[in-house]
């Protein structure tokens, strides 16, 4: 666990830190830096793995998924999933002796 957890750890360290990086040097908050740190946790996983493919698949599949985040407001959930300020819903039990209706 040790092992993977440090190699998780190293992939989220390479995209933070690109993507801070990236931010920083073009003066701009936009889904490119995410983009660029989806690439480059893919070669740190490219690296693990010891295969340019993977290492480029990787990549892009990161930098998509953080365009999408960026995309839909960093919630994948959409805003219907989430209640407002006062609107919570009363919680279903699951308790076979009440029903809640």
């Amino acid at each position: 666990m040790v092992k993977y957890g440090i190699f998780l750890g190293g992939v989220g360290l390479m995209y933070c830190s690109t993507e801070c990086f990236i931010e920083k040097l073009r003066q701009k908050e936009d889904f490119v830096n995410g983009f660029c740190g989806g690439l480059a946790a893919g070669v740190a996983v490219g690296m693990k793995t010891r295969s340019l493919g993977v290492g480029v698949g990787s990549g892009f599949a990161m930098g998509v998924m953080s365009v999408v985040v960026d995309a839909t407001g960093h919630s994948l959930k959409g805003e219907s999933m989430i209640p407002h300020e006062g609107e919570m819903q009363p919680r279903k039990s699951l308790s076979p002796t009440v029903r809640v209706e």
